[in-house]
């Protein structure tokens, strides 16, 4: 007679994902490709608008409706952008704690560098590339999509920037370990960062010392 397998349903669950600043379903194609698409993953959307029927509504500065140590993964892609820039730390913080240990962020932010190279080159108004939205120039990139703030969507404005040191900084400072920072376009940044296996302790300073300064 065949032994029933042990195995528990905890060990059965789907990886879990979760989508800061998600808007709606299938509003980011990147994140349905590499989440959605497969299958094999259990996706969890966040977002502070309750209009676009979220799983949780939360701010990225505020994920307390969420448990500590429970995603595997989380994406936040153009979202830090449109924090203060003493909010981004506090950010990356909650979604330090949300993850579990190993887990991986991947963030996306515009690459203000870029930018001001295409401003100093006298193009401020100057389509630089079209995106679902349409034709993006760097006052879009530095302020916020112009169109959308003119139809009275005011939080797509933005209330900071980020250059690949900064970005990274500010992760590492939260904790995770290793972060890898990359341009993915000519306007864009990506980090994708790890939570350590091993304990963080801000005040033994583990990771205090920032390879990014």
């Amino acid at each position: 007679m065949r032994k029933r397998s042990s195995m528990s349903l905890e060990e059965h669950r789907l990886p879990r994902v979760l989508n800061v600043g998600s808007g709606p379903p299938g509003a980011d194609d990147r994140f349905t490709a590499q989440f959605v698409s497969g299958g094999g993953w259990q996706v969890v959307r966040a977002d502070v608008d309750p209009n676009v029927a979220p799983d949780v509504v939360a701010s990225a500065t505020d994920l307390s409706a969420l448990q500590s140590d429970s995603f595997d993964a989380a994406w936040c892609s153009h979202i830090l952008e449109h924090l203060f820039a003493h909010e981004t730390e506090t950010a990356a913080r909650e979604l330090f704690r949300v993850l579990k240990r190993g887990g991986t962020l991947f963030a996306f932010v515009p690459d203000v560098e870029a930018a001001a190279r295409a401003v100093a080159s006298g193009g401020l108004t100057e389509p630089v590339y079209i995106s679902p939205a349409g034709p993006i120039t760097p006052h879009d990139i530095l302020y916020g999509h112009g169109a959308a703030i003119a139809a009275g969507r005011t939080a797509m404005a933005h209330r900071s920037g980020f250059t690949p040191n900064r970005l990274g900084e500010a992760l590492h400072r939260a904790g995770f370990d290793p972060v890898v920072v990359q341009r993915t376009t000519e306007f864009e940044i990506q980090a994708k960062a790890t939570k350590p296996l091993g304990d963080w302790s801000p005040e033994l300073g583990t990771y205090r010392d920032s390879p990014f300064a």
